[in-house]
């Protein structure tokens, strides 16, 4: 298959929030997606210090000079996983590094 094939079925089937051919070039050169949740996590790790209001989307986005599209899909894998978690608020979602990992529970 070639990518301007995956380019017409895959924005065929977003139907709507349709992915730039240049964001979908780049995201052939991607790391897996294991790669690019750590990554995430760790970016949160490391610029998180000063930062108690978390990050959202797009400032993760503009940190790792990835598509926010694509950005988006990353945090539910990396939420799902369990290597960051999420604040909903009237402010918009925010993402942090997840603490609840290191709890150890004496049972």
């Amino acid at each position: 298959m070639t990518l301007p094939e995956i380019y017409c079925l895959y924005n065929r089937a977003r139907g709507v929030e349709l992915v730039s051919p240049e964001d979908l070039y780049k995201a052939c050169n991607i790391k897996s997606d294991g790669e690019i949740c750590n990554s995430i996590s760790t970016y949160i790790k490391n610029n998180g210090n000063n930062n108690t209001k978390g990050f959202n989307a797009i400032e993760i986005s503009k940190g790792l000079k990835i598509p926010v599209v694509l950005v988006n899909e990353y945090l539910k894998i990396a939420e799902y996983s369990g290597l960051i978690c999420r604040d909903e608020t009237i402010e918009g979602i925010y993402y942090y590094d997840n603490l609840f990992n290191s709890i150890t529970f004496d049972g």
